[in-house]
């Protein structure tokens, strides 16, 4: 884990900077597919994603514009975790940003599946 951690370059931040920018990566990731989910059918659904989800709507009842209708306001409030992950947390913990795919949660999952596709083609051609 430390070696992936390292080749990602997330070795320099604490553990709970990573977690925390999980658990906010998860809440967006679920806003958003809550979001998809709804927009394609005629009555709402994704229950469980809601529920998931459900800390974020109660802050984001506050924050959130009235004109907006019930199947935005997961996209509203995904974007606004977007922000506050690529803007404000790289500002307070002072860890730099250039893309999406370089915020923590996101930089995990890209070097899982390359970890996984190279170990796949070692797999193949060793057989080979």
């Amino acid at each position: 884990m430390g070696d992936l951690l390292l080749r990602i370059k997330l070795l320099h931040l604490p553990l709970w900077v990573i977690i925390f920018d999980c658990l906010l990566a998860t809440q967006m990731w679920a806003l958003i597919l809550l979001f998809c989910i709804n927009a394609f059918t005629d009555t709402a659904r994704g229950s469980y994603l809601r529920n998931l989800t459900s800390p974020l709507f109660w802050v984001g009842r506050f924050i959130t514009p009235r004109f907006l209708s019930e199947r935005a306001k997961p996209l509203y409030l995904a974007l606004l975790v977007l922000l506050i992950r690529f803007y404000l947390l790289p500002f307070i913990f002072g860890y730099r940003v250039s893309e999406v795919t370089a915020l923590p949660f996101e930089a995990l999952v890209t070097s899982a599946i390359t970890e996984i596709i190279y170990s796949i083609e070692l797999l193949f051609s060793a057989e080979g």
